[in-house]
């Protein structure tokens, strides 16, 4: 296609971008002992963050934006 040059070169200098935006919070991620790699949320839509960088999940349901989460499920969490 016209431009295909431009478009691939456009791609891999956004791939780099992304790569070193991302580079810190690998390296932060590595220096936690795998135990607690934990990612917490009430949100499931951050799954492919956890398993991207080998968190588990632990989620607070059902609390969304309206709610607030109960002691008896943030206790649960800790």
């Amino acid at each position: 296609p016209p431009h295909a040059d431009t478009y691939r070169r456009n791609a891999e200098a956004y791939k780099e971008k992304i790569r070193q935006t991302m580079a810190p919070l690998q390296a932060r991620l590595a220096q936690l002992p795998a135990d607690k790699r934990w990612l917490v949320t009430s949100e499931g839509a951050f799954s492919y963050l956890a398993r991207d960088y080998g968190l588990r999940e632990l989620y607070l349901w059902p609390i969304n934006a309206d709610q607030q989460g109960t002691p008896q499920q943030v206790r649960k969490v800790i």
